[in-house]
């Protein structure tokens, strides 16, 4: 609910959505609004600074042919920077951005890509929240009341400073999974409970189809 007194509703199918639809029209106090779909958004990490927003999108097209093929001729209209964060190393920044539908794919998929030999990661921001001090999920470190708790392998004890050659996740540990299968860190975005809540947090307003080009 909003402080609007406005409420989103997610619909498990077009048939729950006729039913629930029609109930609301039968209450004159009630109005229906179809949610405007935003295009996805994506996170580029570890990127020198220096580029400008054009320079940036020049370098990411430039990178392969084939996204030079993807975001066409009018590649501004197709991807939006949206904001900078400064990295742990302080001459790299962290880029939001927006894209259209297609460009968005051709960039997630790819998982990285080089900018002047350097390596750069993509992945897709969803807005899901992950404590850097417990490591778990739906909130942030500005607001965790509990104690340290490492990313590689649950101890009680900064990332930073876990001697442990082998990652053991701490929340993939608390679903009862073997060892072995727990063999990644808490913050990695291949690991099964943040996949599993990533696909909880996708969110309905979000537009992942295609979109025809203007």
């Amino acid at each position: 609910m909003t402080r609007q007194g406005q409420l989103a509703i997610s619909y498990k199918d077009e048939t729950q959505q006729g039913l629930i639809n029609e109930k609301i029209r039968s209450r004159p106090e009630l109005q229906i609004q179809q949610l405007k779909r935003r295009n996805p958004r994506l996170t580029i990490t570890g990127v020198m600074k220096g580029y400008s927003d054009d320079e940036l999108l020049e370098a990411v097209i430039l990178e392969k042919a084939e996204l030079k093929e993807v975001f066409g001729d009018k590649p501004k209209k197709r991807f939006r920077i949206l904001r900078r964060t400064t990295c742990l190393n302080t001459k790299k920044e962290n880029i939001a951005a927006e894209a259209e539908p297609e460009v968005f794919r051709a960039l997630v998929r790819r998982e990285r890509i080089y900018l002047d030999l350097s390596e750069v990661h993509i992945r897709e921001e969803i807005g899901l929240a992950l404590c850097f001090n417990y490591h778990r999920f739906g909130h942030v470190v500005k607001y965790c009341q509990d104690r340290p708790r490492c990313h590689v392998c649950g101890g009680p004890h900064a990332g930073r400073d876990c001697r442990k050659a082998n990652p053991h996740c701490p929340n993939y540990a608390t679903q009862g999974t073997a060892r072995e299968d727990r063999r990644h860190t808490a913050r990695d975005i291949h690991c099964p409970v943040y996949k599993q809540k990533a696909a909880q947090y996708q969110q309905p307003s979000v537009n992942y189809r295609s979109t025809d080009r203007q």
